[in-house]
């Protein structure tokens, strides 16, 4: 396995082999041209400000399938709040129609979603019908 980290934080790219082999990315750029068969977003996607945004760095051609862990995650309208945790962090907590019918058109159908605990949901103004949810789509 390979596996690719994206982290816009590093002072540059580095390379590990030992035990696993494991590229860690500064630049998001170098992301589009990695063919992933799985991509894990983990909680990431609530500091991506539009979901479009992700396809300017990432090609999904060659994913079989994408999982979104410990994410708040609304069943109503997508809303902001900063982060308890880190209070100058802004949290996007996208409605999970938002999320599913971005990645159904980007040709992934969801097969499995579950919920955390509500302890997991670090929003300082947390909504009604929010919750904390990890997602799993596969290419349909």
């Amino acid at each position: 396995f390979n596996f690719h980290i994206y982290d816009p934080f590093l002072k540059n790219d580095k390379s590990s082999y030992k035990p696993l082999k494991i590229k860690l990315l500064k630049k998001s750029q170098h992301l589009k041209k990695i063919k992933f068969e799985f991509i894990n977003f983990g909680s990431c996607i609530q500091y991506i400000n539009n979901l479009e945004e992700i396809k300017k760095n990432i090609n999904f051609s060659f994913t079989k399938t994408i999982s979104i862990t410990y994410t708040p995650i609304t069943f109503l309208k997508k809303y902001k709040s900063y982060q308890t945790n880190h209070p100058n962090l802004i949290q996007i907590v996208y409605s999970y129609k938002e999320i599913i019918k971005f990645f159904s058109k980007e040709g992934f159908k969801i097969i499995f979603k579950s919920r955390n605990k509500d302890k997991y949901i670090a929003c300082k103004s947390k909504k009604n019908k929010t919750f904390s949810l990890n997602l799993i789509f596969i290419k349909k």
